[in-house]
């Protein structure tokens, strides 16, 4: 293989982290019934054994301690990161507890500059304990809206759309073939 430049193992060593943390991040939530996010007294005890904590109840893996508890992002790689970097703007990082949702424990990172905005929605979860918050959600649907210029009447114009359905479709959907692939398309 070709020989990385110091900074492209910057980069690869800074990608590998973000990924890490973005994976901590998706992994704090969900459970299997066996966790719980109601952990008292939490903002009592210092951040390292809050980690501890978060691990030992398994919202945590070793890794994405690891990864909470590294460096972050130096100015150097914020800078092959992104255009004109002057500089590097750090928020504490905390997390929301007490969450359930659709029966299921969650600890919810938020990333805030506001006092008090954790607390508050930490509380308000905990008091809809044990049944939490229910959520749902419809199709990802879109409508489409043809113009069509009559030159007969508008039921000639309607026949010959039901007519061509078919055809129109199997066009529209041969342009994103992508999309189509994973569920979407014309209907």
């Amino acid at each position: 293989g070709a020989r990385l430049t110091c900074a492209e193992k910057k980069m690869r060593r800074a990608a590998a982290l973000g990924a890490r943390m973005a994976a901590g991040v998706r992994q704090m939530g969900g459970s299997s019934g066996a966790r719980s996010s109601r952990l008292s007294g939490f903002h009592k005890i210092g951040m390292g054994e809050r980690i501890s904590k978060l691990s030992a109840a398994g919202f945590l893996s070793e890794g994405q301690v690891a990864a909470l508890q590294g460096p972050g992002l130096e100015l150097a790689d914020a800078n092959n990161m992104i255009e004109n970097v002057i500089a590097g703007f750090s928020l504490p990082m905390g997390v929301s507890l007490n969450m359930t949702v659709n029966g299921k424990d969650y600890v919810v990172p938020m990333v805030v500059e506001e006092p008090s905005v954790v607390a508050a929605v930490s509380n308000v979860a905990r008091m809809t304990r044990p049944e939490g918050f229910r959520t749902s959600s419809t199709d990802p649907v879109m409508i489409g809206q043809l113009h069509v210029h009559k030159d007969g009447g508008l039921a000639e114009a309607k026949a010959k759309l039901e007519a061509s359905f078919g055809e129109l479709t199997d066009m529209a959907n041969g342009w994103q073939p992508r999309l189509v692939a994973r569920g979407g398309g014309i209907r």
